[in-house]
């Protein structure tokens, strides 16, 4: 499918400002549905501009790999947000789960 080039010059100024740290119409983070917010256009539209996706890839792992903590995310170790969800959920994070449940007294 083709797109239309005044498409590709927008979701190209849109990562412009976005990558540069000067958003219009979004909160500045380096994701896809800021870069079509950014843009105007739909999310299906902005997937239609696959070269300007690949770009967009390549330029925020970039970004990212920078070390810059305003752009990236923490990790999180998945061990920990496991026991997190469990303790939410009010079970006890070690307890084997093929063992019954005995009745509470």
């Amino acid at each position: 499918m083709t797109i239309f080039t005044k498409t590709e010059q927008v979701l190209c100024d849109a990562m412009e400002r976005l990558l540069s740290g000067r958003p219009q119409h979004t909160d500045g983070k380096l994701t896809k549905n800021n870069l079509c917010r950014e843009a105007g256009v739909s999310r299906v539209t902005m997937h239609r501009a696959a070269k300007i996706l690949t770009e967009w890839d390549a330029r925020t792992a970039t970004s990212s790999a920078g070390g810059d903590s305003s752009t990236s995310t923490p990790p999180h170790s998945s061990s920990s947000s496991a026991s997190r969800a469990e303790a939410a959920r009010g079970a006890a994070p070690f307890r084997n789960r093929s063992t019954p449940r005995l009745p509470s007294s």
